[in-house]
């Protein structure tokens, strides 16, 4: 009976498997490595504690809030946001309470996805009805762009709103109906 070259190649990289592990096992685990420096003890991680928000600005007028806004890029805010679902992406969106179509003065936001591990339409689904659809949520997060530095398109006329970024670090819930209409900001320390 002769044997196939496949067969051959099988039982030689078998052998060397078997040769390998025979030789990692006679190797102590415990064995001290020589020249090694001594490892510290791992610091257990810091408790981890829950940011506590208090209501900020209230939405309207939206001239003043977008001032307000402009003025704490970088802090963390949660904004209540009307966000259009496709059911392959989300927005267009805009601050408001309601589902209702956008007011002249609304501002409209970019929703910059780029600090979340898992994306915002994976997010909003459980919350929201099948897309395609409207969905009012808090989203927490930086007024302003994950990453500062890129294209600026101030300069470009644009169809559309103009687009404020609004970086989205979590999916805080549904805007409920008895909800305050203000923007929700850290509390102070203290």
């Amino acid at each position: 009976m002769t044997s196939s070259p496949h067969l051959s190649i099988l039982r030689s990289s078998c052998a060397v498997l078997t040769l390998l592990l025979a030789a990692c096992s006679n190797h102590s685990a415990t064995a001290p490595v020589p020249n090694a420096e001594p490892v510290a003890p791992a610091k257990p991680e810091a408790p981890v504690t829950e940011a506590r928000f208090i209501d900020g600005p209230a939405l309207t007028p939206a001239a003043e809030l977008r001032k307000w806004l402009d003025g704490h890029k970088g802090k963390l805010i949660r904004l209540p946001l009307a966000i259009e679902m496709s059911g392959f992406d989300v927005g267009p969106a805009w601050i408001g309470m309601t589902g209702a179509d956008a007011g002249e003065d609304a501002i409209h936001v970019s929703l910059d996805q780029g600090a979340m591990s898992v994306g915002l339409l994976e997010r909003l689904n459980p919350l929201c009805a099948e897309p395609p659809t409207r969905c009012v949520v808090w989203l927490q997060g930086h007024w302003g762009p994950t990453v500062s530095g890129g294209p600026s398109f101030d300069g470009l006329d644009l169809p559309g709103p103009k687009k404020e970024p609004f970086s989205v670090r979590e999916v805080v819930g549904l805007v409920a109906t008895d909800d305050s209409a203000t923007v929700k900001v850290v509390a102070p320390a203290g």
